[in-house]
């Protein structure tokens, strides 16, 4: 499907039981889809809200995480099933780029235009643990098991974050430019990402070594989920599309 008026769709991800998908982007507000019906099932946030650079649900699919642009960067914490805004949380000092909830949604990986990554408690809003990669991060993931964490950043490098000992494991160049999209498959064994080179890359994890890409957007490709199975993929692009992809090769 698309969106009218030349919208920009900026992040989408899936419920965990595959029944919908979220979209957002520059339109202030997040929509829950229904795959099957096709209809708008939920809609989060309001029009005259800032642009949503990001948008993640947790694994028990319980709460909806949205992060804004602005200065500060805020995210906000929604129910899933009713669009009740929980609370609006302003830790990052500029954009939030991308939200990474652990499954039960208590737990948040979060990143920000100024290149910090922050693990923190959602209940608290305490910081858990502080990384700052040196570069501006384009999107975020946390595998299930919240081990492994990782940032995308603008000059094509993914940081590897070890979440449990708290410090930077490693860094891979993954794509050629900017990485707007990252994901990982629930056993957390691959990562998928995309990139400003319309790049989707599949890569074993956590090292990250290259299995295979594909060319998955006109423009760039700006956002990334995966089925809770892991049988296929939904891309979005700056050319206002969502595009899903079996996961055969």
């Amino acid at each position: 499907f698309e969106l009218p008026n030349g919208s920009a769709i900026h992040s989408v991800t899936f419920t965990p039981d595959g029944m919908s998908a979220l979209y957002a982007g520059n339109m202030g507000r997040a929509f829950r889809r229904s795959l099957f019906t096709k209809k708008v099932v939920t809609t989060y946030g309001e029009v005259q809200e800032s642009n949503i650079r990001c948008c993640r649900v947790s694994g028990d699919g319980k709460r909806v995480f949205l992060g804004r642009a602005g200065n500060p960067g805020v995210i906000d914490v929604y129910r899933t099933s009713t669009g009740r805004k929980i609370k609006s949380l302003r830790l990052h000092g500029w954009d939030v780029t991308g939200v990474a909830p652990s499954y039960d949604g208590k737990e948040l990986l979060s990143s920000s235009q100024d290149g910090e990554a922050i693990l923190w408690n959602v209940e608290t809003a305490c910081t858990l643990y502080r990384e700052n990669v040196k570069s501006a991060i384009r999107s975020i993931a946390l595998d299930k098991q919240g081990r492994w964490g990782y940032a995308g950043c603008e000059n094509g490098i993914v940081v590897i974050i070890d979440c449990e000992n708290h410090k930077l494991y490693q860094r891979r160049h993954i794509h050629k430019d900017h990485v707007h999209g990252l994901v990982c498959t629930g056993d957390g064994r691959q990562l998928f990402s995309v990139g400003s080179d319309r790049q989707l890359h599949f890569s074993n994890a956590p090292q990250l070594h290259k299995v295979q890409s594909v060319q998955c957007h006109s423009n760039y490709a700006t956002a990334l989920a995966t089925s809770a199975d892991g049988s296929y993929v939904a891309t979005g692009g700056h050319d206002g599309t969502v595009a899903w992809w079996s996961l055969d090769w």
